[in-house]
């Protein structure tokens, strides 16, 4: 198994009508699953935060990746598959940036704000299984 991001990848529609064309900005972590983690149970999140404009990725309650959001409100999640990225890739990016999660998924949160640090840290400590504490 390869090391692992956390993407987050934002799309705008409309960007130039008149080309038929998309503008993305690709916000990853550096690498945050790692093979000596294989197996062991991970906090994963992703918190954009509109107001500040930025995009901060946490594993395990703390924040691994910090992103200046290029492209402006409004945000909307239309279609999505968790663990899969959908976006085309290119010759040039990193092997952390593969497209699948070859994992179990324990559960997901949509949150209608940004959350704090603080917490994401506490939804780390409370969702933690028992064997791992």
């Amino acid at each position: 198994m390869p090391d692992a991001t956390i993407v987050g990848c934002q799309r705008a529609e409309g960007r130039w009508p008149e080309k038929q064309a998309l503008e993305f900005q690709i916000m990853a972590s550096p690498p945050v699953l790692t093979l000596d983690k294989s197996g062991m149970w991970t906090h994963l999140a992703v918190v954009l935060d509109a107001k500040a404009g930025q995009l901060v990725h946490y594993a395990n309650g703390f924040p691994v990746a910090r992103h200046t959001v290029r492209l402006g409100a409004p945000y909307r999640l239309g279609s999505a598959e968790l663990g899969n990225w959908n976006v085309r890739g290119g010759p040039n990016l990193a092997p952390s940036l593969i497209r699948n999660l070859s994992a179990s998924l324990d559960e997901f949160e949509l949150f209608s704000r940004a959350l704090s640090g603080a917490e994401i840290h506490k939804l780390h400590t409370e969702g933690k299984p028992e064997s791992d504490m």
